[in-house]
């Protein structure tokens, strides 16, 4: 159980690794939050 979850924390730190290398999900995120909002405002 242990083994797995070091595995999974070092997972955890190269898919943050990438995001933070990648721009574009500067881009995505600013174009899906606002997409949340609107869905909620009409729910």
């Amino acid at each position: 159980m242990l083994n797995f979850k070091a595995k999974f924390c070092k997972r955890k730190k190269q898919i943050m690794e990438i995001l933070k290398s990648r721009k574009s999900w500067f881009k995505i995120y600013r174009h899906v939050i606002p997409h949340f909002s609107l869905v909620r405002g009409k729910v």
